[in-house]
């Protein structure tokens, strides 16, 4: 329910990415300045389906005005993956209702 209810909220962007008729990722950006989601299949790793995902929310954004930063929460599994993008840490670890994330940045082309 929440996840259909993010879908229908005009503040995110959400697309998703097929290889042939099977779902292989899928990515949505808040507010055309937060990542809020970026999953790719495990059978889909290491495929550069999560970068296709990113590069085209992150163009759409720049296109719509975001001149600015670009945020993320990154699962501590996900670091090397943002960190490739060029994301950075802007502080150590995080941890809210027993999850723990990297808060990261990326500065906005332009």
């Amino acid at each position: 329910m929440a996840i259909a209810s993010y879908i229908t909220d005009p503040a995110f962007v959400y697309i998703m990415a097929f290889i042939g008729n099977e779902l292989a990722g899928v990515a949505a950006l808040k507010e055309q300045k937060h990542i809020y989601h970026l999953f790719v299949l495990p059978a889909f790793h290491q495929q550069g389906i999560a970068k296709h995902l990113w590069l085209h929310l992150k163009d759409q954004a720049v296109a719509s005005g975001n001149n600015d930063v670009f945020t993320v929460k990154s699962s501590l599994y996900a670091v090397h993956v943002y960190s490739r993008f060029g994301f950075t840490a802007t502080s150590e670890p995080q941890e809210k209702n027993s999850i723990q994330f990297q808060p990261m940045q990326l500065i906005a082309p332009g």
